[in-house]
């Protein structure tokens, strides 16, 4: 039994360490609106609005430190 806890804990914490947390969050309003997120790393957050007509945004976001 003692076997099968760290086992199934060991695998919890892999899980977890894999896991990225990103989240990006695009509003956009008009016609022909475009937008590009890129998150690499961990914990990485982005909000981009757009109100109007044929606008572009591009966001890269990078785990900065470990």
């Amino acid at each position: 039994m003692k076997k099968l806890m760290m086992s199934a804990a060991a695998l919890m914490c892999g899980a977890a360490m894999f896991a990225q947390f990103n989240n990006s969050d695009v509003t956009q309003t008009g016609n022909g609106n475009s937008s590009l997120v890129t998150q690499i790393g961990l914990l990485n957050d982005s909000d981009v609005d757009q109100t109007g007509d044929n606008n572009t945004s591009d966001m890269d976001q990078f785990e900065c430190c470990a």
